[in-house]
């Protein structure tokens, strides 16, 4: 790739949307910001791509270090072409060509052409083996473009907003988290973020959950589906299992809830229904091509026997039901309890409002951007788990990403602002980078004595391509000004105050 100036502008693809131009700063600032990576191409006049990691000005390349003749790889070549019948991709290695024929993006037909070769030639003349047998196909062409569009989401949905609450001081009797013998099975107030210390990390894990809700799905042929719809986190702040998030983590729940059996089986026909016209839309198709797709979806809907919506915590890779226990008016926050079999970890809540500026925080959650593939095989492998599935989801609704999906994650920045707003609520501005699904974790006070307490509940992103705002705004709620609604209206007792 000849080497870019400013005033270059790069068109960005993946998985057949195309946006841009952008200029190498514009990328540069995306790829900060987790909204770019090297699985993307680029092409500068959308006819010839290339890998996005090959755009050095972006991703800069560290020299590995001298390799001695023994520890030398060998060098696996890139050689191969396909097209996609908008353009042609390439050059890529091979496995990624099998890879692409397991998940079904490379068909029988797809012309590929290597290194050569006189001229292209189908895929099943260098890979009959692949092709061997018919590929079972269970939906039509309406229902695969569905398919396509979870793919290209990743779900149905992940909480695009975030908050914070206050911690609390730990009770006379709480043990202090950190000796070695409660790293097997952390019990009581957290009162560290020493995550170098095993103790201090399993107890965070213990406290700190991913709320999921899923829909389960029972078709009239006895078929079952699980249909994974939307995350984002919550904390534990008793010793018995109650757990704080945000309102709208748990709002599309508590609607299917609420519903019928009839009106749960009409939302869901929605939820599939509204997305596929801008998808239509995009791909330039007919208005007798949406109306074929809506009687295919039709007619799949007419499967559907029962939907019951399931909430669930997952810390690490267990998970518990979730019962819904109480939701503000006035704040963006909710509580539930975790049926777990043990007592846990659990955070005090900090009574006050305000923090200095510049006090340090750590911001704890399960940002959905974690979930998403990152290299061609985790594409390939998730792209084949959802070709081969119906429009309801798999038999489990974990199939729907990757196993370490479910890992935590942590970001440390600082107190920028805090401020009252019309009403009276305060909101705070901090430096730790939280991303959707982070909605309804906990910003932590990191040192002195309050270590460890939650000062707020995160909530809301300002930025991504908001007008006028050049860089994200992270924003948490404070969860002191909460303290006499959790208590009183909530009735959530034994939560620890400091």
């Amino acid at each position: 790739m000849p080497m870019p100036s400013e005033s270059t502008r790069y068109f960005i693809r993946l998985r057949g949307q195309v946006k841009g131009p952008f200029s190498t700063s514009q990328l540069t600032r995306m790829a900060a910001r987790g909204q770019f990576s090297p699985l993307y191409q680029v092409s500068i006049d959308q006819s010839r791509w290339t890998p996005a990691g090959d755009l050095e000005v972006v991703f800069s390349r560290k020299p590995a270090p001298p390799a001695t003749e023994d520890s030398l790889p060998h060098a696996i070549p890139k050689e191969w072409y396909y097209n996609t019948g908008e353009s042609q991709v390439g050059p890529v290695e091979e496995s990624l060509i099998k890879h692409l024929i397991v998940s079904g993006m490379i068909q029988a037909k797809t012309p590929l052409w290597k290194k050569d070769l006189p001229s292209w030639l189908e895929a099943r003349q260098f890979f009959p083996n692949a092709f061997a047998r018919p590929r079972r196909t269970t939906v039509g062409r309406g229902v695969a473009l569905l398919l396509v569009f979870l793919c290209l989401t990743g779900g149905l949905g992940t909480a695009a907003y975030f908050y914070f609450l206050p911690s609390a001081a730990p009770s006379a009797n709480s043990s202090l988290i950190g000796t070695s013998s409660s790293i097997r099975t952390p019990q009581g107030v957290i009162h560290s973020t020493d995550v170098n210390d095993e103790a201090v990390n399993a107890a965070l894990d213990d406290a700190t959950g991913m709320l999921v809700t899923y829909l389960s799905i029972d078709l009239e042929k006895g078929d079952h589906h699980e249909l994974w719809y939307s995350h984002g986190t919550c904390f534990v702040v008793t010793p018995d299992g109650r757990a704080l998030t945000n309102q709208h983590v748990i709002e599309e729940f508590q609607k299917f809830e609420n519903a019928t059996d009839a009106g749960r089986i009409e939302r869901l026909h929605d939820i599939f229904k509204a997305p596929v016209f801008e998808l239509m839309k995009s791909k330039n198709e007919t208005e007798e091509a949406t109306i074929r797709f809506l009687t295919v979806l039709d007619s799949e809907m007419k499967q559907v026997a029962k939907v019951d919506p399931k909430l669930v915590a997952y810390f690490g890779t267990r998970h518990y039901p979730a019962e819904l226990l109480y939701v503000s008016n006035k704040f963006d926050m909710a509580a539930v309890r975790i049926d777990r079999p043990s007592a846990s970890a659990y955070y005090s809540l900090r009574t006050e409002n305000t923090l200095p500026k510049l006090t340090d925080v750590l911001a704890l959650g399960y940002p959905g951007v974690s979930q998403s593939p990152v290299t061609a095989e985790e594409v390939a492998v998730l792209q084949a788990k959802k070709s081969s599935s119906s429009i309801f989801g798999p038999e489990s609704h974990r199939d729907s990403h990757k196993a370490s999906a479910f890992a935590m994650t942590l970001t440390a920045g600082q107190i920028n602002l805090v401020q009252q707003e019309t009403g009276g609520i305060y909101n705070s501005h901090h430096t730790a980078v939280i991303r959707g699904g982070n909605s309804g974790g906990p910003l932590l006070i990191q040192n002195g004595s309050l270590a460890g307490v939650v000062y707020g509940i995160n909530t809301v992103l300002l930025g991504g391509g908001r007008a006028g705002i050049d860089s994200p705004v992270n924003i948490a709620f404070p969860v002191g000004q909460m303290r006499d609604e959790l208590e009183s209206e909530a009735k959530i007792r034994n939560l620890s105050w400091r």
